[in-house]
């Protein structure tokens, strides 16, 4: 187990050395290797769950995963908001920066597209993540 904080300050270093500080040029390695280490049966429950279903089970992946904050989901068709607190690391870029990459693997896992995303915070220690999906 690493904490949120450290995985956060690694990942500003590892952008910071290799990357010229650039988190979004992280995202490609990232993506490389979730789909590397995920197996083929996750891949094919996670395309048959989709990422309506699988997003909704979110706030149990945090109480499971977390032993700080909140987590609640709001999904529509296509789309999903989720708004995070309980901590000021939920609103550091770099974590919000990670969630973003999250969300993306996520998605392409479940077989979709991500045709939208942004992360905001509303709060010293919230934020709220939003995507959309085709």
């Amino acid at each position: 187990w690493v904490s949120g904080g450290l995985q956060a300050a690694l990942t500003d270093t590892i952008a910071t050395k290799f990357y010229g500080g650039d988190l979004c040029a992280l995202e490609g390695p990232v993506l490389e290797d979730v789909n590397r280490d995920v197996s083929r049966v996750a891949k094919l429950v996670l395309r048959g769950l989709g990422p309506g279903r699988l997003l909704t089970k979110a706030p149990g992946l945090h109480d499971h995963s977390w032993d700080i904050g909140s987590l609640s989901t709001t999904v529509t068709h296509g789309a999903a908001t989720l708004t995070i607190g309980g901590s000021p690391l939920f609103t550091y870029r770099t974590w919000l920066a990670l969630q973003l990459m999250a969300l993306r693997a996520a998605l392409e896992l479940t077989g979709r597209t991500l045709l939208e995303r942004s992360a905001t915070r509303i709060a010293d220690d919230r934020a709220q993540l939003r995507v959309r999906w085709g």
